[in-house]
């Protein structure tokens, strides 16, 4: 065996370009151990192999080279102890983290599935539901325009790891006024307490559990009034009485489908008998 080795055979040791093995150089990093004055080859010796490894390790661990280089200038077993504990705990929260994508990811996924499926699509359904948390933006919808504002207004609010993509987080709260005309307000679902900053466009809406009558359905935004319209005339020809807001539940929205054509919107009706 032999100590001296080509940029090549040292770069071969560990699976690694010689381009890497250059860039350690031009970082001042793992130099050479020698350089050919006439050809200006590099030589690097297998005492090197040490260094060479604990910088592969450490660049696994999410160091930079900067990071690296100063832990090689303070190198000991204190400070060595001192990195791999503040390693483990950043590995620790990007396990927590990585845990609960794959869960919101596994929500999603089932979510999908269930509402791909149309066999249901216009049809009604009694559903006891159990209060929910949602932050309100309180200005009344008058164009596409006031919904994309509305909703980066509200999700300014979420701290979540998660995004939002595929997921029945969005909604519209529908009131009708004394003119008997519906007014109509964003709505974006919530699973917890949180800080908000001191919008006074937004607010804390607490949706009550109850019994509601339940419908899928597809279309433009008057499409979906109408619908919900026949709905409440239904609910009143049996005997029901419409005790509270409406709450519509995009399903399927843009962020999935791409197609206003392919929306999916769940409405939920507040209802108690007469």
């Amino acid at each position: 065996m032999k100590e001296k080795m080509t940029i090549g055979e040292f770069a071969k040791l560990k699976n690694i370009t010689p381009e890497t093995l250059r860039h350690y150089d031009r970082y001042d990093l793992l130099k050479p151990a020698y350089i050919d004055e006439e050809t200006g080859y590099r030589f690097y010796s297998i005492f090197q192999f040490e260094k060479l490894s604990t910088i592969l390790e450490l660049r696994q661990l999410g160091m930079s080279l900067s990071e690296i280089k100063d832990f090689f200038d303070n190198r000991n077993a204190g400070n060595s102890l001192k990195l791999l504990e503040e390693r483990y705990q950043k590995l620790i929260e990007e396990i927590e983290k990585m845990e609960h994508l794959k869960e919101s990811i596994s929500r999603k996924i089932s979510h999908l599935k269930t509402f791909l499926n149309l066999e249901y699509l216009n049809q009604n359904d009694f559903k006891n539901i159990p209060e929910r948390k949602a932050l309100l933006w309180k200005k009344g919808l008058n164009s596409g325009m006031d919904v994309e504002y509305g909703y980066a207004e509200l999700e300014q609010h979420l701290k979540e790891f998660a995004p939002i993509f595929a997921e029945n987080r969005y909604g519209i709260r529908r009131t009708l006024n004394e003119l008997n005309e519906w007014n109509s307000y964003l709505i974006l679902f919530v699973d917890e307490n949180l800080p908000l900053s001191d919008y006074s466009i937004t607010d804390i809406l607490k949706i009550p559990s109850g019994l509601y009558a339940t419908t899928l359905c597809q279309g433009t935004e008057n499409d979906v009034i109408q619908h919900i319209q026949n709905i409440k005339n239904e609910l009143e020809g049996k005997g029901y009485k419409i005790s509270g807001d409406i709450i519509q539940i995009v399903q399927i929205d843009l962020s999935v489908t791409g197609a206003i054509e392919s929306l999916l919107y769940e409405i939920q009706i507040p209802i108690k008998s007469s």
